[in-house]
């Protein structure tokens, strides 16, 4: 293997583990989208609530972004081997007063103090076999990356077959968090984002990747409901509904869309989310829960409003990971 394509690989697997690590997170936090304050309170597995699983989370996150800047700082004799049960009975005393807001925040802290990390390890620093005094058995930084997304997956699992056991039978409440529901806009757009960065800039607007629809289509195709969306919440009900079908809306907008250029859609994209975490910002539980006048469903919510286009990003990610046809062994 020569140099070049060494580096082209080591450079594709970065590309790969983001959108893993980014998808691993969102799915967990899918798995809470519509729980009640009340349900995030109730134990897990021992005596563990899901909303004191979120800290921990981060926690371990932030752990290895420490122990990564002191790699690549020439300290690794610096990293303390920990007792893992010790550790999390000591971080989780730090937290139990901690509300859901609280948790969410230190969790989505943590991810971002261990991605800034991350981007100060090149490529083939995350690749060197390395031994620590601590084993016997070289291991390499990008190990340490994989533990991270098998980390939100094993509590991920944890969460659904908690909701199974006791969940399952209840009706559930028709509004989550907003704090959940704003991770979820920030973490799914993340994931979105790091699968659009595995094509290239020719395949974004020449490989289809639904139907005829190339990656551009799609994109744009997302951002205009997601528009309809932010202009209902700034409305304080649903824009108005001139079309005879939801298939007339996509055809409209995609014949809109064909002139542009992938970085305008890419902005108007972007200027989209922006939007919808702006209005998602400024409602609290009440407000989610209140009536929303929709032409799609009569017993909408604000809530349910908001959520759809977080859930519509979602269904055309889970579509590109297919066309991509990536595995877990590629991150």
């Amino acid at each position: 293997m020569t140099t070049t394509t060494t580096t082209e690989n080591q450079a594709h697997w970065r590309r790969v583990y983001l959108a893993r690590l980014h998808h691993e997170r969102a799915a967990l936090l899918w798995q809470l989208a519509d729980l009640a304050p009340a349900d995030m309170a109730e134990p897990v597995f021992a005596d563990w609530s899901a909303l004191e699983l979120l800290p921990h989370i981060g926690a371990w996150d932030s752990l290895y972004a420490e122990r990564m800047r002191l790699v690549m700082a020439g300290q690794a004799e610096a990293i303390q081997p920990v007792d893992l049960e010790q550790r999390n009975a000591d971080w989780r005393a730090t937290w139990q007063s901690y509300d859901l807001p609280q948790a969410v925040a230190r969790m989505q802290a943590d991810r971002d103090d261990f991605l800034a990390a991350l981007a100060q390890v090149p490529n083939e620093e995350l690749h060197r076999k390395r031994q620590f005094p601590w084993s016997s058995e070289s291991d390499d930084l990008a190990t340490w990356c994989r533990w991270r997304w098998r980390h939100d997956r094993a509590h991920r699992l944890d969460l659904a077959r908690w909701r199974e056991r006791s969940l399952g039978e209840r009706t559930r409440p028709a509004v989550g968090h907003p704090a959940i529901l704003a991770a979820i806009a920030q973490v799914g757009r993340a994931e979105f984002a790091a699968l659009v960065n595995l094509f290239s800039e020719s395949e974004r607007i020449s490989r289809p990747v639904d139907g005829q629809w190339m990656l551009k289509d799609v994109v744009g195709h997302l951002t205009d409901w997601e528009q309809f969306g932010v202009d209902g919440l700034a409305q304080g009900q649903s824009p108005d509904w001139p079309y005879p079908s939801i298939q007339a809306w996509n055809e409209a907008h995609a014949e809109v869309r064909q002139a542009q250029s992938w970085e305008q859609v890419w902005a108007d994209f972007s200027a989209s989310r922006q939007a919808l975490s702006q209005q998602l910002a400024g409602l609290t539980l009440e407000q989610l829960a209140a009536p929303f006048t929709s032409p799609f469903d009569p017993n909408s919510t604000y809530y349910s409003w908001s959520i759809i286009w977080l859930e519509h990003e979602h269904e055309h990610a889970q579509a590109l990971w297919a066309v991509l046809q990536l595995t877990e062994a590629d991150s």
